[in-house]
């Protein structure tokens, strides 16, 4: 089964455990960043949890993430999108720009607008190509690949800390 959108936004946000309750959101709150949103989000269930506020200012969607100006929350959701809000995620925005995607070995051509990302992903072992060597950028993320897609972004970020150490303000 295809994972939506708003779903994908939704299982990202959990497991980043940014919580309305989280001291980062909270601090967010208080950031005046990109509070206006697309038109067909303000009625939709994800705006209505704070999930939307939520993935806005923290970046993980963008108004213009979508040459529509739409992000269209109830849309199956393509690997290249999800691979997008993984690498904000991550913070490999900067990396993914700087990456010329020449380490991509897929079978099936990458688009060039997404070969950065994507590259920077597979580079990493968070994005993974299909047993017989496509990458598959433009098909639809199954649940089952949304889980796996996530357990290694947050492996991949909760590299190198020292949970021993306790922080205090």
């Amino acid at each position: 089964s295809s994972v939506t959108r708003a779903e994908f936004v939704e299982m990202t946000i959990v497991a980043m455990k940014l919580t309305p309750e989280s001291a980062t959101v909270e601090w967010l709150k208080h950031v005046d960043k990109l509070k206006e949103a697309s038109g067909d989000l303000n009625a939709h269930d994800i705006a209505k949890s704070e999930s939307l506020e939520i993935a806005m200012n923290f970046g993980l969607i963008q108004k213009g993430d979508y040459d529509d100006g739409r992000y269209n929350p109830d849309d199956d959701i393509t690997r290249y999108d999800t691979s997008v809000i993984v690498s904000r995620m991550a913070g490999l925005v900067y990396p993914a720009s700087q990456n010329d995607g020449s380490s991509l070995k897929f079978k099936d051509a990458v688009a060039d607008r997404q070969k950065g990302t994507v590259a920077e992903l597979t580079d990493k072992k968070i994005l993974l190509g299909y047993d017989d060597g496509y990458v598959r950028t433009d098909r639809n993320l199954t649940i089952a690949e949304a889980c796996a897609l996530l357990k290694r972004a947050v492996e991949y970020t909760e590299q190198g800390i020292d949970r021993s150490i306790k922080a205090t303000v």
